[in-house]
């Protein structure tokens, strides 16, 4: 029973080289995202599906209302929805959900490890929800990540996907080389709290990376007991 972390910022490479895993694994393997974003996620509550509809259904009207052209502006990932003010209700209900959903999750893996598959979490929770250092963070944020770093079980390995925060930008074009070294930082204070936190230069060939993080993957399951049945 394995379990391993791809984490990195955006534009490392995280959910193109766990594609390219699934297809040539030599071991049996399950992928799982474990980040935040429904949208982008494998496995889901009903319930999360129903609601992201009706944000979409929402954003899609505004569009057509205001002219909107852009066709990303239809998504969660578009920052125009990235920063929604919530009440103490609202945040609260948020952040039972991101519980709901995180325990979810965890299941699905649970019986994926039980069917002896090596399991590669796209993100983690542990490490998406890890307090920033701001002064202003919601309370209902640092309740949840004290949950989950209390009660939830640990990845067996974390490889994180390290680039240059201005090759990082150059590929994503998202957000500025301050913040994404900043980033950078919380991922890898947090990433050394867990067992066999690793490093991989995601700058290099795509090629290259992947057969690194193969690697890696390889040593963590010859020496798990079961980690290959």
């Amino acid at each position: 029973m394995t379990t391993v972390v791809l984490t990195g910022a955006d534009g490392a490479g995280k959910t193109t080289v766990a594609r390219q895993l699934m297809k040539s694994s030599p071991v049996p393997m399950a992928y799982l995202y474990m980040g935040p974003n429904i949208e982008s996620s494998n496995v889901a509550l009903p319930w999360s599906r129903l609601v992201l509809r009706l944000k979409l259904r929402s954003y899609r009207k505004t569009a057509q209302r205001e002219g909107i052209t852009d066709p990303n502006f239809v998504s969660t990932h578009h920052n125009a929805h990235r920063k929604v003010q919530r009440g103490r209700i609202g945040a609260t209900l948020r952040m039972m959900n991101r519980l709901a959903e995180a325990s979810f999750r965890q299941l699905v893996s649970m019986m994926h490890q039980w069917r002896g598959d090596v399991v590669l979490y796209d993100r983690h929770f542990l490490l998406e929800s890890a307090p920033t250092g701001r002064r202003h963070a919601r309370l209902s944020d640092r309740i949840y990540h004290f949950i989950l770093e209390t009660f939830f079980p640990r990845p067996d390995m974390v490889i994180f996907l390290d680039a240059p925060p201005d090759v990082l930008l150059a590929r994503k074009g998202e957000g500025t080389v301050e913040s994404l070294e900043w980033k950078r930082k919380v991922t890898v204070s947090q990433g050394h709290k867990m067992a066999n936190f690793v490093t991989v230069d995601a700058s290099r060939p795509l090629d290259d990376v992947i057969e690194d993080v193969r690697r890696h993957i390889a040593a963590l399951v010859a020496t798990t007991p079961g980690g290959n049945r």
